[in-house]
């Protein structure tokens, strides 16, 4: 029987700390992002490749600095994520305007008012907790710690025959981040070769941004 987990993407560091506690202490996984990198929909715009849910709980803050939280969850909501809605929810300290509100009550998502009541957060987490099952896995493993490198890297990617080369920017035990001279698809297999103190790894590739010249900045994940 695995543990809970709760992703929560929010900015503000002390706010990230205080919920990571709340969580922990409640036997939670926590996982907490300053934006939306933990999430397989963010940068791709593609359907979710997941087959399980990534997490029990998933909380965003409104404010993100690549896009905002509800943006996050209507994407989310789009493009096939497995959490259900009424898992999820967005939290601020100040939400007066109508399409925010209106895209919560559309959602079916809850609203965590900042400062937090958290005998609140907890009544909602009561009603949620028993209706999970954690019997099932989890469709994104969780990345250790990554160091950042600049290492040239030889690549057999899966559907073509010629290697091409790339740069390893950062790595970690489950995976790395790669700038590529080409294009690639989410969910696509590459074959790493990056000389003698690492032996060749397939990984796949979980998120691409694409740039105007053709090339790509690819997070990829070890099978």
């Amino acid at each position: 029987m695995r543990k809970r987990r709760v992703l929560i993407f929010g900015d503000n560091v002390d706010v990230a700390n205080v919920m990571k506690e709340f969580f922990t202490l409640r036997g939670y996984d926590t996982m907490t992002y300053h934006e939306p990198v933990g999430c397989p929909l963010y940068k791709s715009g593609g359907e979710c490749s997941e087959r399980y849910p990534c997490a029990d709980i998933v909380i965003a803050d409104i404010h993100l600095p690549a896009m905002n939280g509800l943006d996050l969850l209507r994407a989310q909501s789009r493009h096939g994520c497995k959490v259900p809605a009424a898992n999820k929810a967005l939290m601020s300290g100040d939400l007066d305007y109508d399409d925010a509100r209106h895209g919560i009550k559309e959602l079916g998502c809850r609203y965590l008012q900042k400062p937090f009541i958290f005998g609140e957060i907890s009544a909602w987490l009561d009603a949620r907790e028993p209706l999970m099952d954690l019997a099932l896995p989890l469709g994104m493993r969780r990345e250790g710690k990554r160091t950042d490198c600049r290492e040239e890297v030889e690549c057999l990617i899966a559907g073509h025959d010629k290697p091409v080369k790339g740069i390893a920017l950062n790595r970690g035990p489950a995976g790395l981040c790669l700038k590529l001279a080409r294009r690639v698809r989410i969910g696509q297999a590459i074959t790493l070769h990056a000389g003698p103190s690492h032996a060749p790894r397939t990984a796949l590739v979980r998120w691409v941004v694409a740039d105007e010249d053709g090339s790509s900045l690819v997070g990829l994940q070890y099978a």
